[in-house]
């Protein structure tokens, strides 16, 4: 899915020569074409190239590909190294979630892609929200440590450590950390729901 990107627009490249949308733009000039010469050659909008060429939008895989054939140049010429695909444990982002009570650090190196993939953690006896949520994600969890009880719609289920569940993020949903010890588990949303912090969380 086409995503926009940050509210206040930052990236994590790590520098304008490293983006994506540098690439396709100076791709783009190399051949000689407009925006909207490629556009008619990619069936997407000038409008939406012009966001991904200044950084303020990410296309999908599909889009990405369509554009690659149109500049007539592999798809990974745009991808490499842009940004860092490797995220340390000391640099995850904090992750906010408005209106819940689960702590989140990021995994992958943004949430400008088609998936978001997070560690989460949760307290002993906390709920991840006072209300059930919805979302128009698909949604994947796996618990490491402590006992998750989801509530999806009206089914309840409970997951032990190894235990993993999937479902659509459409139907009202919330989870609990019970058993004798915090709940840790790992996230994968799509596309991204989240915001982050302006700063790399330091994590011991």
């Amino acid at each position: 899915m086409d995503t926009p990107a940050a509210a206040n627009g930052s990236t994590d490249y790590r520098s304008i020569s490293d983006s994506l949308g540098y690439r396709v733009r100076a791709r783009r000039k190399a051949l000689g074409l407009s925006l909207r010469s490629l556009a008619a050659r990619t069936s997407v909008s000038a409008s939406f190239l012009s966001q991904v060429e200044r950084g303020i939008a990410s296309p999908s895989i599909q889009t990405l590909t369509a554009v690659s054939r149109a500049l007539e140049v592999p798809i990974y010429h745009f991808l490499l190294e842009s940004p860092d695909p490797v995220v340390k444990r000391g640099r995850r982002r904090r992750l906010i979630m408005p209106g819940t009570s689960v702590d989140y650090e990021l995994l992958c190196p943004d949430v400008h892609r088609s998936m978001e993939v997070s560690l989460g953690h949760l307290e002993l006896e906390a709920a991840s929200s006072d209300d059930p949520m919805a979302h128009a994600t698909e949604e994947f969890m796996l618990v490491l440590e402590g006992v998750m009880e989801i509530e999806i719609g009206p089914r309840r289920y409970v997951l032990e450590p190894g235990d993993a569940i999937y479902y659509h993020g459409i139907a009202p949903h919330r989870f609990f950390s019970t058993g004798d010890q915090d709940l840790v588990f790992i996230s994968a949303v799509s596309p991204p729901v989240a915001g982050w912090g302006p700063n790399a969380s330091q994590t011991s």
